[in-house]
């Protein structure tokens, strides 16, 4: 009988640093420290083209992190810019760009294009954030 209690005792000190170093192991996972973009979120897929985006109207939730994957079907460079979030990508003909923020403001935004003369010619669009 008296080996099953020093059995017991036995693998109470040894399972708590085992349970500690797992937990460790399993938090440091998540990639924290990594240069790659988060996985997490929402991507939205989105064509350009000569002083057009497609859609031309996003709605997004509060807090949410987006990544827009816009296209240029175009023969110009162009960009997307959205004021309130920081966002400012160019891109040329034939590439897709990818741009990441964190949409945490509610309201209606404008996103843009601010190549001379793009947005005066309707290279604009809405992004609603509930």
């Amino acid at each position: 009988m008296l080996q099953p209690r020093t059995w017991r005792r036995r693998a109470v000190p040894f399972s708590v640093p085992a349970i500690i170093l797992g937990a460790l192991l399993l938090s440091s996972c998540g990639g924290g420290g990594s240069n790659q973009p988060q996985t997490s979120g929402r991507e939205i897929t989105m064509t350009s083209g000569d002083n057009w985006f497609q859609p031309n109207e996003l709605q997004v939730s509060r807090g949410e992190t987006v990544t827009l994957v816009i296209s240029n079907d175009g023969v110009l460079t162009h960009n997307i810019s959205i004021d309130e979030f920081g966002v400012k990508k160019d891109y040329r003909p034939g590439e897709t760009a990818r741009v990441t923020f964190t949409a945490d403001r509610a309201g209606e935004f404008r996103f843009y294009c601010d190549e001379p003369g793009h947005s005066e010619a309707g290279m604009v669009g809405v992004l609603r954030v509930r």
